[in-house]
């Protein structure tokens, strides 16, 4: 049978990484929160990718074990609660990232693939309850989607089936690994001042910390990306890019809207896979970011489909790249949206934990059109560099 699985093992298992990692985090880790999780999995998956990369011709089993290992940490939530369910969620979301990327072997059509299945499970289009209301809810009462189990069951399932696959493992390389590490754990410093930094007398106004915060973190982002070698770093421009256009919340209550939202990714995947853009994708974004001012519910339909184009046009990446670059939304953005707020609808009103006021919005949106248009100039400074033609065109 010539059918590849690969291509249903990937977005399925970048679909379950992108939901574990949305969930809220643990009330015994106030300053930290969901970035936790998140930071760990990425640091995880890292460390995944340069072990599965040294295995030679063991790498296929190496893959299915991390899968496994991973599916099995990720169902520990439902047994334990608090801190060491959030351990366990983050280093199983870790190792399925890690072994699904060593699995793509810098192909651009299933890490691009990889990256629509993430990107739509961090945004949630499957789930119907609003995160502002997270707190409400028993523990586990996310990972307890069937829809999840289902994308969780099929993830292990199809990897077992590319065990036959001869796996093109690459080296990794130096500067790649170093970005991988250090930006998960820059961002999860961050959020853990930031938390410092803010107390019940400061809420809502926390709009200066916000903005201090969020310029360290789009610095150290655009910086790794102009460090790394070649073009290595549009895919992480792109992912900073796609973070700074949030939708949330948004929720689906009708289930039909959910066959929509993944179908309007499927043309923007093939479209950037075929005629790479990234700087115009990113362009689009910031239409996209000026829509969602005066409606977010075309937001939910319209964003898919343009960071779809968009990661699939900086595609393909190293694996210690691509990691924090697919889980830009749950390590900046959820962290903010989600554990720091003051009321039931301190998640309608921005991409960072800034106040509803009026002058604080201005400032969110100030923010969010400047991080895209940086973004946007990184991008064209790095598709000018040599040799990054061929780097598009590759896979």
């Amino acid at each position: 049978m010539n059918f590849r699985f690969e291509y249903l093992a990937v977005p399925c298992g970048g679909a379950v990484v992108g939901m574990v990692l949305n969930e809220r985090g643990s009330e015994d880790l106030p300053h930290l929160g969901s970035t936790a999780a998140a930071a760990l999995a990425a640091v995880v998956a890292v460390l995944a990718v340069v072990v599965l990369s040294r295995a030679g011709t063991a790498a296929g089993a190496g893959v299915a074990g991390s899968v496994a290992a991973g599916a099995a940490l990720v169902s520990v939530p439902l047994l334990i609660s608090g801190t060491p369910g959030l351990f366990a969620s983050g280093t199983g979301a870790g190792l399925i990232l890690g072994g699904l990327l060593v699995l793509c072997t810098s192909r651009r059509s299933l890490q691009a693939a990889l990256a629509v299945g993430v990107l739509l499970g961090s945004l949630g289009p499957v789930s119907t309850t609003p995160r502002r209301y997270a707190d409400y809810l028993p523990d586990g009462e996310g990972l307890g989607s069937s829809t999840m189990w289902l994308l969780l069951a099929a993830t292990v399932g199809f990897t077992l089936l590319c065990l036959p696959v001869r796996l093109r493992v690459e080296a990794s390389e130096l500067r790649a690994l170093i970005v991988g590490l250090a930006l998960p754990a820059l961002m999860l410093l961050v959020h853990w001042v930031f938390g410092l930094s803010i107390d019940d007398r400061s809420y809502p106004g926390a709009t200066w910390q916000a903005t201090v915060a969020w310029s360290v973190v789009v610095a150290a982002v655009v910086g790794g990306a102009v460090w790394l070698p070649r073009a290595t770093g549009l895919v992480l421009v792109a992912g900073l890019a796609i973070a700074a256009v949030d939708p949330q919340p948004v929720f689906v209550t009708d289930r039909w809207l959910v066959v929509v939202v993944v179908s309007t990714s499927l043309p923007g995947l093939f479209a950037g896979w075929r005629w790479p853009k990234p700087v115009v994708g990113i362009g689009l974004l910031a239409v996209v970011a000026g829509v969602g001012l005066a409606d977010e519910g075309l937001v939910a339909i319209a964003l898919p489909s343009v960071a779809a184009f968009v990661l699939a046009s900086s595609l393909p990446a190293p694996g210690g790249v691509a990691v924090p670059a697919l889980l830009a939304p749950v390590l900046i953005v959820v962290p903010y949206t989600a554990d720091v707020g003051w009321t039931a609808y301190s998640g309608q009103f921005g991409w960072v934990a800034i106040g509803p006021t009026q002058a604080a919005l201005v400032v969110a949106d100030v923010a969010a059109f400047a991080t895209i248009a940086v973004c946007a100039l990184a991008a064209w400074l790095l598709t000018r560099r040599v040799g990054s033609v061929a780097v598009q065109n590759g896979g």
